[in-house]
């Protein structure tokens, strides 16, 4: 139940112009992105990985790739809380950020049985930032600002 409110929040039929753009760039090759591009896709990945499994599946799977870029674009979009949180999740894999998605599923394959679910709080603290924060309106307002550059 949760889970269905967080995901009506992010996908507000009134305010999809964040969403409409990152699906359509979705559907391009990551490479052939310019930085605005990789910015919108970085930051919607963050968005549906954490919400759907928290950060240690959005770090397991290949859209962790792209975690400095969603750092850079949670700033940009004045979703500081947001890089906040995603900063301190990415520290809790080590320095450098291991870029590489099998490189990141060792370090996650690290962490003690014994240990709780390293990301838990850090995923609780997301949860409740998504269910308050406008993040929709900050991708909205990132494609009003960067059309051009989206080219969508």
């Amino acid at each position: 139940m949760l889970f269905r409110r967080r995901r009506e929040q992010t996908r507000s039929p009134t305010r999809g112009l964040g969403w409409k753009a990152h699906e359509t760039l979705a559907l391009r090759k990551l490479g052939t992105l310019n930085e605005a591009q990789r910015s919108l896709i970085a930051f919607g990945w963050l968005r549906t990985e954490v919400n759907n499994g928290g950060f240690s599946q959005y770090f397991f799977n290949a859209s962790g790739d792209s975690a400095p870029d969603a750092l850079a674009a949670a700033a940009v979009m004045g979703a500081t809380d947001v890089a906040t949180l995603l900063g301190r999740a990415m520290a809790l894999l080590g320095d450098p950020y291991p870029l590489g998605q099998a490189a990141r599923q060792e370090r996650l394959e690290e962490f003690d049985d014994d240990d709780a679910e390293p990301f838990e709080t850090l995923d609780q603290d997301y949860y409740q930032l998504e269910a308050q924060a406008d993040l929709d309106a900050a991708m909205d307002e990132f494609v009003r600002l960067h059309r051009g550059d989206l080219g969508v």
